[in-house]
């Protein structure tokens, strides 16, 4: 599971201020501190999974195998970072079909 999280170069600039995201003002602490709770989320969502027993593996094409712990991480960090921040541009490792299916855990 991977989640990439894209920063134009000419809509990106850190200052004084924070990070400027297109014509948003944010703070760097907040940006790292979001993205530690989101890590920290998607690690509880792999061992409820892993404890559930409902690991429910596929194989994407040739890429290898997916689980459900996968797109539930997934689906969790994109939807935060697209609502905390819609100037972002976030693109993850599995397609937004199987992450459609799912609900975000926050």
């Amino acid at each position: 599971m991977g989640v990439l999280c894209c920063l134009e170069r000419d809509q990106c600039k850190i200052g004084q201020d924070g990070l400027a995201i297109g014509e948003d003002i944010i703070s760097v602490a907040e940006f790292l501190s979001v993205l530690v709770f989101l890590a920290e989320k998607s690690g509880d969502i792999i061992r409820e999974v892993e404890a559930s027993g409902e690991k429910q593996t596929s194989m994407k094409d040739k890429e290898g195998p997916v689980t459900i712990a996968d797109i539930r991480a997934q689906k969790t960090i994109m939807h935060n970072l697209r609502a905390l921040y819609p100037h972002l541009t976030v693109k993850g490792e599995e397609s937004d079909v199987s992450t459609d299916k799912v609900e975000s855990a926050v």
